[in-house]
């Protein structure tokens, strides 16, 4: 997965460093010559705290417009 509260943790600051580097990890798997079934978010599992919604978008989105069943 890649997950949305791991790279903009905050409005607007985007974070692909360290454990957020997704070139590095695409480069490394590609070097490896593994496969990869990417995952992008924004909504990822409930393996995930908020299922990978950054938790600053409760500020921004109204409560009942995040998950819907429709």
């Amino acid at each position: 997965y890649v997950e949305w509260s791991l790279h903009e943790p905050y409005p607007g600051q985007y974070n692909f460093e360290d454990i957020a580097d997704l070139e590095y990890f695409l480069k490394l798997v590609q070097d490896e010559g593994m496969y990869l079934l990417l995952r992008p978010g924004p909504f990822i599992s409930a393996e995930r705290d908020f299922g990978g919604f950054p938790f600053w978008l409760i500020n921004v989105v109204p409560q009942n417009c995040l998950r819907t069943n429709n």
